[in-house]
């Protein structure tokens, strides 16, 4: 009786020239009629109402409906228990979710439909909102408005297969950011929508953490990218963010600059090695698929069997033992000196020898193969004073190295 009732009402707003105070009150009563027994409207009739709606321009309440009757149809909420836990598969609370989600399919043909309905006319005349830019603004204030999480959800993923991703940045809402968070969890371009979303309203720390915390992730990025995202967080955690204290700024800025030092060492030995003449080409593929990729520790920290039965704490050395130790990029090691806190003067002075001696030579055999009409290369005592410079500049003139 009372969906007959709305039907009732909906008709007669048909009937009435658009816009009129008579249309609006019928298709309210209606809406609010069609409420009342949500729980128990097939789709087919939620379908129906909502086509009408549509062509009555009346948009927000087509949104309103179809929350109403997602609700209804999932008292215990489930379907967001099931979102909550990663969407497990052959989960009876899956079936809950695909019946709210019809519904939210048809909100986005609403949204569609209103979408291209503002854009064939303006937004203001003589400065006063048009009849459509209003009904706009109701519409979206229904979306925004709702506190259904699983709707957000699902809207904020419409969103991105439509490359809307300006709208999610529009949002002002906590969904919209757990929504982005658990996304940047499963792929680089969604992290960095969430780093734009928190620049935009000035939580420059937030940002900062979260381009951190890709630079050092298991995402495919190259070693170029990730200095990318740890500059990117160094310039954030340095600029001053409400909320956060200047403890915490200096944690982060310390934590990035120490992973920034680390992958440029490693880019720099990277760059090195995949020109090295002594090297083969294999052996320049695996090097390559070692160090273009995560940041190494320069001493990584692992467990290994002791004599008593026990595990003790052993150091794996990884971009100086394994790459420019065995090299002999002195220059680089010296560098890894400096970056890992390494204090004993008998290695470093002995790496100095090394460098001068290394360096002397390759001049020396440069002095000796220079062809008639070639510029002069320096002399060696010029290119050592060059190397001393670099690495003094490198290292803040660490008097340790």
């Amino acid at each position: 009786v009372v969906i007959f009732k709305a039907q009732e009402q909906l008709k007669r707003a048909s009937e009435q020239p658009l816009n009129t105070n008579l249309s609006r009150s019928l298709l309210h009563e209606s809406l609010k009629l069609f409420e009342k027994v949500a729980g128990s409207l097939t789709f087919a009739n939620l379908q129906t109402a909502v086509a009408q709606y549509i062509n009555l321009k009346y948009y927000a309440g087509a949104i309103q409906l179809c929350l109403v009757v997602a609700r209804e149809s999932d008292r215990g909420n489930t379907a967001l228990q099931w979102v909550n836990d990663g969407k497990p598969t052959n989960d009876p609370r899956g079936i809950a979710f695909e019946k709210r989600k019809r519904c939210y399919d048809l909100i986005h043909d609403v949204l569609r439909d209103l979408d291209m309905a503002s854009s064939k006319e303006p937004e203001l005349i003589d400065g006063k909102l048009t009849v459509i830019a209003t009904k706009k603004l109701e519409a979206y204030d229904v979306v925004n408005g709702s506190d259904d999480e699983v709707f957000h959800f699902d809207l904020y993923e419409w969103y991105i297969q439509q490359g809307w991703t300006d709208r999610i940045l529009a949002i002002d809402s906590p969904h919209v950011i757990t929504f982005l968070q658990r996304l940047a969890a499963t792929n680089v371009e969604h992290a960095d929508l969430l780093c734009r979303f928190y620049t935009n309203r000035s939580r420059f720390f937030d940002a900062a953490e979260v381009q951190a915390e890709l630079a050092n992730s298991d995402f495919a990025l190259g070693i170029k990218d990730r200095i990318r995202l740890l500059s990117l967080a160094k310039a954030n955690a340095n600029v001053a963010t409400v909320g956060v204290s200047w403890q915490q700024q200096q944690m982060l800025n310390h934590a990035v600059t120490d992973l920034l030092e680390i992958a440029n060492i490693q880019d720099d030995l990277l760059g090195r090695l995949k020109v090295d003449e002594r090297i083969d080409p294999d052996r320049k593929r695996e090097i390559e698929q070692a160090l273009d990729g995560k940041v190494l520790d320069l001493s990584e920290v692992h467990d290994v069997p002791s004599s008593d039965g026990g595990f003790t704490r052993a150091n794996k050395a990884k971009l100086f033992n394994d790459y420019a130790d065995q090299a002999g990029y002195y220059d680089l090691c010296l560098l890894i000196y400096h970056t890992a806190n390494y204090r004993n003067p008998t290695t470093i002075s002995g790496t100095w020898s090394n460098l001068i001696q290394q360096t002397h030579d390759e001049v020396t055999a440069m002095l000796e193969n220079v062809a008639a009409g070639q510029p002069s290369p320096p002399m060696p005592y010029e290119a050592v004073t060059s190397k001393i410079q670099n690495i003094a500049h490198h290292t803040s003139l660490d008097s340790f190295v």
